[in-house]
């Protein structure tokens, strides 16, 4: 069981911390967090990759603002894995403030659950952000009676593809086939474009008749414009945005995998049975892809893996 840590004053209101250096929103300092991350969304399954053979807890800890981290070690390397929560917001706060507390080059693998767009890619698949991620954007001014029709027709927005770090990417899609090969239960591994939506309903194209979205075209609009796109989700793309903005004396290497729970045609939803035991193969070979990576960083003195 986790401890919560209660955060000590702050000072700096532009990145605050309190006096023994903890980090805002997170409540870790640095030597808490190694530089070797695997982030999900929710806590219930960090916990379940925590817990995976081969992994030993070094330290375990939830925020005020319930963001869990577990730091240990894998085959002799350390990692942490984080619960990000939902939203770009909160990935923001995963990356900035580990980035803060963490010295030397960072290898981030977001392993998350989605849902596709493609009717050839069944419930149950794997599907890999080896074409970058992009975003899906509700722009507010489009939905005002006196909108101008250029706000109307970019009522959401899609962006730009920002591409994984392509060695990081290909360690953990190989980690991957490997993992599904030796599990023999025939599960599609499907590399292409991500999505990340800033909302769950309207900029996912779920259709809601208490609001007036307009989204009623949003997937096949998404899918013409990307047509290898197979995965919405709400995190991978500020981890990737993030990477590609991040300093070169403070680099992000990002990688993005996730399981597809929903399919968005058939309307199919994946059972919680099948969804734990790909969460277990998974996790598993995103831990090995992780150990693979090799850093000559200094360890930190206070590294609570030591």
């Amino acid at each position: 069981m986790s401890a919560i840590t209660q955060i000590g004053s702050c000072t700096n209101a532009n990145f605050p911390r309190d006096a023994d250096g903890r980090v805002y929103h997170l409540g870790v300092k640095e030597g808490m967090v190694a530089n070797r991350i695997l982030t999900c969304g929710d806590t219930g399954r960090a916990r379940l990759l925590a817990s995976l053979p081969g992994f030993e807890i070094k330290f375990d800890n939830t925020s005020p603002r319930n963001f869990t981290i577990i730091t240990g070690i894998y085959k002799g390397v350390p990692m942490s894995i984080i619960a990000s929560q939902m939203g770009f917001p909160n990935m923001d706060f995963v990356i900035r403030e580990c980035r803060a507390i963490v010295e030397g080059p960072m290898h981030i693998v977001r392993l998350g659950t989605c849902g596709c767009p493609r009717p050839d890619v069944p419930v149950g698949s794997v599907v890999t952000a080896d074409d970058g991620t992009v975003a899906i954007i509700r722009n507010p001014d489009g939905f005002f009676p006196d909108a101008t029709p250029e706000d109307v027709a970019g009522r959401y927005i899609f962006t730009r593809p920002i591409l994984p770090d392509a060695a990081l990417q290909s360690l953990v899609s190989a980690e991957i086939d490997a993992s599904l090969e030796s599990e023999g239960k025939g599960t599609m591994h499907v590399g292409g474009v991500n999505a990340s939506a800033d909302t769950f309903y309207a900029s996912q194209g779920r259709q809601d008749d208490n609001f007036r979205d307009e989204n009623e075209t949003l997937v096949d609009d998404l899918v013409a414009k990307y047509p290898t796109i197979c995965a919405i989700e709400m995190e991978t793309h500020q981890l990737f945005s993030l990477a590609q903005v991040s300093a070169e004396h403070a680099r992000i290497f990002a990688a993005g995998a996730a399981i597809v729970l929903a399919q968005r045609r058939s309307n199919d939803f994946l059972t919680n049975d099948r969804k734990h035991e790909l969460e277990h193969t998974l996790g598993l070979a995103c831990l090995e892809a992780l150990a693979k990576v090799e850093s000559t960083t200094p360890v930190p003195t206070s590294a609570v893996w030591l």
